[in-house]
């Protein structure tokens, strides 16, 4: 069963999600490459934010796996506009 600061966690990622298309779309960069950007460092300050000051919970070392493979989707992210806007693709 899902804990309080689970679901908090789980709310706060899914909304910072939400808000991070919502608002590339109202200003008009709605890409895969800025999405994944906006939405790998919002996810790592969200899960900086919700994390408790004393102990960490068996749940939260369970993120570091995602946390990894999100940030290497980040980094192939700012190679690929890298890239595009040099020309080498």
């Amino acid at each position: 069963m899902a804990t309080h600061a689970q679901r908090r966690t789980l709310r706060l990622l899914v909304g910072w999600l939400l808000v991070s298309v919502a608002g590339l779309a109202a200003v008009d960069a709605l890409t895969v490459s800025h999405w994944v950007v906006v939405s790998v460092l919002g996810a790592l300050v969200v899960v900086q934010w919700t994390a408790p000051l004393s102990v960490l919970p068996v749940w939260r070392r369970r993120l570091r796996l995602p946390l990894a493979l999100s940030i290497l989707a980040f980094l192939a992210a700012v190679v690929y506009d890298l890239s595009v806007q040099v020309g080498a693709l």
